[in-house]
């Protein structure tokens, strides 16, 4: 199996309102997770920032409305790894990052989704959880950009 170069145009991709990230294997795997900025609404002195949301693996998607708040923006920016396992969780529960380093090419991201919320407007923390294996540096790079849109 032949295998394939890292490339940013292929694992990131930003437009001034959408970011994806993609696994490093995403011919054959077809796993992303990608965020289209849909609104910026201020209530109650917090800016809230709402992302019409898509997961794909596979041949299937999940689409969700996901919203990061300021201080959700403000925590990206400052994101210190702890090794081997880092979480990143947000104000709204919908879904949160665990990012393993096992001090190799490649991060493994779990992106977890919280079915209660989905289907019940009740947080679980039971649900699916999405695999990406991508570099540090594209991960870093897709973090950056998110915070970027604050």
């Amino acid at each position: 199996m032949q295998h394939e170069k890292m490339n940013d145009e292929r694992n990131l991709t930003m437009n001034s309102t959408k970011v994806i990230l993609k696994d490093a294997s995403y011919l054959h795997s077809k796993t992303s997770i990608t965020f289209i900025l849909k609104d910026v609404v201020i209530e109650e002195d917090n800016k809230i920032y709402y992302f019409d949301t898509s997961a794909t693996f596979e041949d299937q998607e999940v689409e969700f409305e996901f919203a990061l708040f300021d201080s959700d923006m403000d925590n990206l920016k400052h994101i210190e790894y702890d090794n081997p396992v880092t979480e990143i969780y947000f104000i709204e529960p919908d879904l949160h990052f665990t990012i393993i380093d096992f001090n190799q090419e490649l991060l493994c991201i779990y992106i977890d989704f919280d079915s209660g919320l989905r289907h019940s407007n009740m947080a679980t923390e039971s649900g699916i959880s999405l695999r990406i294996n991508v570099a540090k540096s594209d991960f870093t790079k897709f973090i950056n950009e998110l915070a970027s849109l604050h």
